[in-house]
């Protein structure tokens, strides 16, 4: 066994700073600390891809959905304020409870319109979802089209020239290959933990080497915008600092080898592609770099962040806005003719 010998739902539990914490923190500032995560359908296919490609896919996990699935922006809203309906009736008889909703709950669906009209509207294009909705409680829910895509993203990976020798599970006897690693490790003065997406061990060369599955609605060759956007980076030297906690701890005299993004679009499922780290974006990941004009803040400033809001609790503005006492500059990065 490599790791700790847990469940994910274990995992989750664990009181640690993660790598989607310190990302949160640099998203949504002071709303980090409260933010109720609903899953939406590219995270969904996200979970769905790993589980068929580490064997951990269970079918009554799922309910697929005969309808046609709302887009992913009314999922969302749909999601949230089913969440706060009893399921016994049909949804037209919680049209008072839905307006209620939609005039207290911040739902960013149509929102600045009536909301007596955005429930009716609401009602009538999510009431057959509802019904399925209702039979699914308690279970994952998706369509077949993104089972079907998901499997063959998953197909894809195994055979594909790219990646293929990474995710097959060959007969090296002196190779190991584990997904889901789950790992706690001290870093900066603090206690983190990660969990792994998939890490080979290479006994013959003494090396090992992480990598993490990405998915997404973008061409594989357009990651990178969606690596610096969602602050992959700060995953990537998180999970690097496991591993080489990992390889000290029973792996001795190994190399760690860069941490690797494998990338396949649910949109394009025959072409993938594995991006690497590199020790100079790193070390920018860590005190925080400037990139296309824009700054991203380092993880040592995103602790400090972390440490303010939870003094905070009450904030309803990010850090900086109340050190600045509430003036705001207008963004100055122009260019004059």
């Amino acid at each position: 066994m490599v790791g700790l010998d847990i469940t994910e739902a274990e995992y989750r539990e664990i009181e640690r700073t993660s790598y989607s914490l310190l990302s949160s923190i640099d998203k949504d500032k002071h709303k980090a600390l409260t933010k109720v995560f609903y899953p939406s359908i590219p995270t969904i296919y996200g979970v769905l891809t790993e589980s068929i490609l580490f064997g951990d896919y269970v079918e009554d996990d799922y309910y697929i959905f005969t309808c046609d699935a709302p887009t992913d922006k009314l999922k969302l809203a749909s999601d949230a304020i089913f969440k706060t309906l009893p399921t016994d009736k049909p949804l037209i008889a919680y049209r008072d409870k839905i307006i209620t909703c939609f005039k207290e709950q911040d739902i960013d669906y149509w929102k600045k319109k009536d909301p007596e009209w955005i429930a009716d509207k609401f009602i009538k294009e999510v009431s057959v979802y509802w019904e399925e909705w209702r039979e699914s409680i308690g279970k994952i829910r998706i369509s077949n089209e993104l089972l079907d895509s998901a499997k063959l993203a998953v197909r894809t990976l195994k055979s594909h020239q790219f990646t293929r020798n990474i995710f097959n599970k060959n007969s090296f006897f002196n190779v190991e290959k584990h997904s889901q690693v789950k790992l706690t490790f001290e870093y900066l003065g603090r206690e983190f933990k990660a969990m792994l997406d998939w890490l080979v061990i290479d006994h013959d060369s003494k090396t090992i080497k992480p990598y993490d599955l990405k998915t997404g609605g973008k061409s594989a060759e357009e990651f990178e915008d969606s690596f610096f956007y969602w602050r992959y980076d700060i995953q990537a030297l998180l999970y690097t600092h496991a591993v080489y906690k990992l390889r000290d701890d029973r792996y001795p005299g190994y190399t760690v080898d860069p941490f690797k993004f494998v990338f396949i679009s649910r949109n394009d499922e025959y072409r993938p592609l594995v991006w690497t780290t590199t020790f100079l974006q790193l070390r920018g990941t860590l005190k925080g770099f400037t990139l296309n004009d824009v700054y991203y803040k380092g993880v040592k400033e995103l602790l400090s962040d972390l440490d303010w809001y939870k003094k905070k609790p009450e904030a309803s503005y990010s850090r900086e806005i109340y050190e600045s006492n509430g003036e705001v500059l207008i963004n100055n990065n122009i260019k004059i003719e």
